[in-house]
Parts: C-alpha cells; sequence; structure tokens
C-alpha cells in the first residue's frame, strides 16, 4: 500500500544494560525521566512503582494519572508509553514468567489494566518494598539474590493481587482448568500474542490440541467462535488506540495484529458502525482539543 509505519519495540530482558546473567529471570533498575518514555511493548512483565513526579501511563490507548504511589503492571499484550508531567523517579521490577511461583502466576494472569495508586498503609508497604528489593539487589552472592529477589517479588506482587481483589469485590481463582488444555490458559495465549499473527491453529498447537476440537471446546465455553473473540480482542484495542493516541489508521490496524487493512476496515466497520477515521473524528469533535493535566 505504499503506506511506511513503525512498529513499537518489544524489548526483551536481555535488553537491559545492567543485565548480566544468561539465567537471570529478574531485573531490578531504579531510573529518572525527564522526557516521555516512546511507546514500545515488552517480552516479559513489568511492575513500576512511582517514587516522586507527576505523569501519565497510556496503556494500550487508555491514560493513566501517575503520581507517587502510583503502581502498574505491563504484559507481554501490553503496549504503553510514559508522558512526563514533572520530572519523575521510578523503580521497576521486570521478570519472566517462570520467574515466579506457578501459582503466583496464574492469579497474576487473570488481571488486566492494573493501574493504581496507593496511599496510607498501602504506600507505606510498597515504598518499604521497593526500597529493600533495590538494597537487596546490591548483593554480590548471585544465588543468595535471585533466592531473595523472587520472594520479595512475590510478596510484592501478591500484595498487588489482594488490592486489585478488594477493589473489584470478586475473588480471584487461579487457572485450575487442566494444565495447557485449560481455555484460561488458551484466552491467556491470545490476550498475551493478540498483536501477533496468531489464529485457530497456531494457538491449538500451543495448547496441544486439535484445531478441531479447540474450535468446538471455544465455541462451548464462550459463546462465541475463536476468530470472533479474536476479532472482538483485537478491534477493542484498535478502537482504544483511535481515541487516545495519535498513531495512524493503518499503524493501529497493524499494531492491533490485523495482516490486512482492508480485512481490519470491514471488521471495524462492521463492530462499531463507522470507519475507523470516522470514529476518531466523532470523539475528537465530542471531545475538544483540550487535555486535563493531573494535579500537583
Amino acid at each position: 500500500m505504499g503506506n511506511k509505519f513503525s512498529m513499537p519495540a518489544r524489548v526483551q530482558l536481555e535488553n537491559f544494560s545492567n543485565y548480566t546473567e544468561k539465567n537471570n529471570l529478574i531485573n531490578v533498575d531504579n531510573f529518572v525521566l525527564t522526557e516521555n518514555f516512546g511507546a514500545h511493548g515488552h517480552k516479559f512483565y513489568e511492575v513500576e512503582y512511582v517514587i516522586s513526579g507527576i505523569g501519565y501511563n497510556v496503556v494500550n490507548g487508555k491514560s493513566y494519572v501517575l503520581r507517587p504511589g502510583s503502581l502498574f503492571l505491563s504484559t507481554p499484550a501490553d503496549f504503553h508509553e510514559v508522558k512526563i508531567v514533572e520530572t519523575m523517579e521510578i523503580r521497576k521490577i521486570a521478570f519472566a514468567e517462570n520467574a515466579i511461583s506457578s501459582g503466583v502466576f496464574a492469579m497474576l494472569a487473570n488481571l488486566y489494566d492494573v493501574n493504581l495508586t496507593c496511599a496510607g498503609e498501602d504506600k507505606a508497604i510498597f515504598d518499604a518494598s521497593f526500597a529493600l528489593i533495590m538494597k537487596e539487589n546490591q548483593m554480590k552472592n548471585n544465588q543468595a539474590r535471585s533466592y531473595i529477589l523472587k520472594n520479595m517479588l512475590e510478596c510484592v506482587l501478591l500484595h498487588l493481587i489482594t488490592i486489585v481483589v478488594n477493589k473489584s469485590d470478586q475473588p480471584l481463582q487461579a487457572d485450575d482448568a487442566g494444565g495447557k488444555g485449560g481455555m484460561q490458559e488458551v484466552l491467556r495465549y491470545m490476550h498475551k500474542n493478540f498483536h501477533d499473527h496468531i489464529d485457530l491453529n497456531s494457538t491449538a498447537a500451543y495448547v496441544h490440541l486439535s484445531p478441531d476440537y479447540l474450535s468446538r471446546l471455544f465455541s462451548k465455553s464462550t459463546g462465541m467462535t475463536f476468530k470472533k473473540y479474536l476479532n472482538d480482542v483485537r478491534l477493542e484495542f484498535a478502537r482504544e488506540m483511535l481515541i487516545s493516541s495519535r498513531f495512524s489508521v493503518t499503524e493501529i490496524c497493524f499494531r492491533s495484529g490485523f495482516g490486512s487493512f482492508s480485512n481490519f476496515l470491514r471488521e471495524f466497520k462492521k463492530k462499531y458502525g463507522v470507519s475507523p477515521l470516522k470514529l476518531r473524528k466523532i470523539f475528537f469533535a465530542g471531545a475538544g482539543s483540550s487535555s486535563e493535566t493531573p494535579s500537583k
């Protein structure tokens, strides 16, 4: 089509400047942001905690205010950028899926859009936890450091999970659907990889099922076909990007996982009744051009 666009970077754990060991599954960092950090994705999980400053975390097109005590979780399914209002100090823990116990990860994998700002006792707990993690990360004994970081990371994640569950008033259950053949694992894989060119065949191969069997199981469990569910995930992501980013429609199409621009336009209009460009124009006509700045 001749349109040029740049896909956002997907960072690997090996890309970090202080990455020192091939088997390192947890990376800890403390950094200061004085300018915006552009849109990017990760091949790992990341929990970040704001020590000072003010800004926004824009995740999959949704914008969240950041201030001291803000904590957010980024997954391999997310693209995000950080916009600065006032110079920010952030403490970050990046970790691979197998860096934590399967039980903790199963609960964590059920969380979506984790962006919250803590106060009172919760803020005090995270302040102390992240400070201690930064200190323990300086240990010279690699084996002891890895063990301590794993356990402290799990404590942080479990406290985060508790806060999210208490706010939602809904019980959170670990994935007990039966290993890689369970529907929770299928849905997790889809939400994690919808940006890429996954389909029924590749998903079935991942969970060690035949495509025909997975198709029947998926329809029975969700009430819709695999293709429709995947399209809906991609289209909802595209819609959020349209109304809260400056990416072109072409860029958003491919960032959302569609391999064909014409198919994207057709499916988008079928779901929302208007073209992507029309939806964007309607939204900004109603919202106006003003933007709210978080109070200090």
